[in-house]
């Protein structure tokens, strides 16, 4: 729910009463992969769903997700996704309201 807040996993292991490095280990060992990462493609999850409403800029989404430098969300985006925050977008299929209509 607080994904798009500036926290850090200190502040999240305060919060739950459990020490730093036991959170991690307990939730690397349930989920596979650290906290951090679990953050950063959670956030980026949420960005390509962002990313489908064309009204919203890069700036709009990269801030909405948690980053306040667009320059860092982008190279992050990419680092996950492969292409630029931008590329993505025009590659994202449009809904074609007449092929809706079709299948009804």
């Amino acid at each position: 729910m607080n994904y798009s807040r500036k926290f850090s996993i200190d502040t999240l292991a305060n919060f739950v009463g459990l020490n730093r490095s036991y959170l991690n280990c307990i939730f690397k060992e349930a989920m596979g992969k650290t906290l951090q990462e679990y953050l950063i493609e959670f956030r980026i999850l949420k960005a390509c769903e962002l990313l489908e409403n064309e009204m919203l800029t890069i700036g709009d989404v990269s801030r909405s997700v948690g980053y306040a430098d667009q320059l860092l969300f982008s190279k992050v985006f990419k680092r996950i996704r492969k292409v630029t925050p931008s590329e993505y977008r025009k590659n994202i299929p449009q809904k074609n309201p007449e092929s809706t209509a079709e299948m009804e």
